[in-house]
């Protein structure tokens, strides 16, 4: 038996959008010790979640923040 979806496959964007992109709207709701990086242009901004195919990238400026996160998930 085969699970999960492989690169490329048809029903790639379907997994995408049924696990990730959930995933990373609730993350987003996450807003108590936001992380925020210095852009070239001077400004500071919101660091945002990344999420790759196995991979999910989510950080926080304190554990507090980052518990909330994993609470989330």
């Amino acid at each position: 038996m085969v699970r999960g979806a492989g690169q490329g496959d048809v029903g790639s964007p379907f997994n995408w959008d049924a696990a990730y992109d959930i995933l990373l709207c609730a993350l987003d709701t996450a807003n108590h010790d936001i992380f925020h990086i210095l852009r070239s242009s001077g400004y500071l901004t919101k660091a945002l979640d990344t999420a790759y195919a196995d991979d999910l990238l989510s950080g926080m400026a304190s554990l507090q923040g980052l518990q909330l996160k994993a609470d989330i998930v």
